[in-house]
């Protein structure tokens, strides 16, 4: 039980989701989606000025996220900061 309390406790910030998703934990890669994609979409279509054009610059920064979690380094960023570059990058490309 005390380990569950202990692992909603780390799922509770976006750093914590984030080291299980350099862990390959795809549970929590669903939940830093969830909250992530917002304020994403919202940034990629300021940028691009046209949604679907931005949904699918997100969609590619997601899937960026996943496949460069290792190189998230929380002593430089935080998930948010990373991200956002992720996202910006991909609306540039």
């Amino acid at each position: 039980m005390l380990q569950v309390i202990r692992d909603a406790e780390r799922w509770d910030e976006p750093g914590g989701l984030m080291v299980a998703v350099q862990n390959g934990d795809e549970d929590a890669f669903r939940l830093l989606t969830r909250r992530l994609y917002g304020p994403a979409i919202g940034i990629a279509t300021k940028v691009l000025g046209d949604r679907s054009e931005a949904e699918d610059a997100v969609q590619a920064a997601l899937v960026k996220l996943w496949r460069q979690a290792a190189s998230f380094d929380a002593g430089k960023a935080k998930v948010e900061t990373w991200f956002r570059r992720i996202v910006v990058n991909a609306c540039i490309d």
